[in-house]
């Protein structure tokens, strides 16, 4: 088995944002938790070869972003465009990273690269995520924008969506 990087990571410059906290559904500031920022994307993929020359491959889009002094968490939303709820999805991670399968299959090695962009291109359209920081007490920071999940520019920056494009 073979894994390569699909998207160098790059630094962007920090979305520059004040500090605020959510507490029962409301945003107020907090000097002490700021907003995830300096975002970067990788994809990450494996590929194995099988019997009959095809090639079984698994892709995962990966998020990163600096540690925010006084984070002890940080909140991932996915939300889709399909619907499923008035509320996006939640889970916490305790480290300033994300990842999550985007794409899979078994191709034939000439298909491989179309088979793949398909997967990611679909997925991008339909899964969007975004980061909070979450504190000792259980406040969070004002999200960051929505990016959707599986594309990544070649520089390996996300490409934020604006509010409208909230699915």
């Amino acid at each position: 088995m073979r894994t390569r990087l699909t998207a160098a990571a790059v630094a962007v410059a920090a979305l520059v944002v004040p500090a605020c906290v959510e507490t029962a559904g409301e945003v107020t500031p907090a000097a002490s938790l700021g907003r995830p920022a300096e975002f970067r994307v990788a994809l990450h993929t494996e590929e194995e070869s099988t019997a009959g020359e095809l090639v079984t491959w698994r892709t995962w889009w990966e998020l990163t972003w600096t540690s925010v002094p006084g984070a002890t968490s940080y909140v991932v939303e996915t939300a889709t465009s399909e619907g499923g709820g008035d509320r996006p999805r939640e889970r916490t991670v305790e480290q300033p990273k994300w990842r999550i399968e985007v794409a899979a299959g078994t191709s034939a090695p000439a298909a491989l690269e179309r088979d793949q962009q398909g997967q990611l291109a679909f997925t991008a359209a339909q899964l969007f995520v975004r980061i909070a920081t979450a504190d000792q007490d259980g406040r969070r920071s004002a999200p960051s924008p929505w990016f959707p999940v599986g594309e990544v520019l070649p520089e390996g920056v996300p490409v934020p969506q604006p509010l409208s494009a909230h699915p």
